[in-house]
């Protein structure tokens, strides 16, 4: 994967549920770091395993996010315990 930039505006996409059609919610955010910290903390982890983190320049699935989140270079204090 290459460099995210915490720093620059991210969205984030989710659905939770098995239930087909499924709704898709959508929140948009200044940082990528803020985006990544809202899919590991708040959402539900089944939602967390359909989520996708959306840059300019990235397009990150559930694993995606979690190694971010628990990368050296992630800016922000965790809530999660390792």
């Amino acid at each position: 994967m290459e460099q995210f930039d915490f720093s620059a505006p991210a969205d984030v996409y989710s659905a939770a549920g098995l239930k087909r059609p499924q709704k898709v919610t959508f929140r948009k955010f200044t940082t990528g770091a803020e985006a990544v910290r809202f899919a590991m903390e708040v959402l539900p982890s089944d939602a967390l395993k359909r989520a996708i983190v959306e840059s300019d320049v990235a397009r990150l699935e559930a694993a995606q996010i979690e190694a971010l989140y628990w990368s050296e270079s992630y800016p922000l204090m965790r809530k999660i315990d390792a």
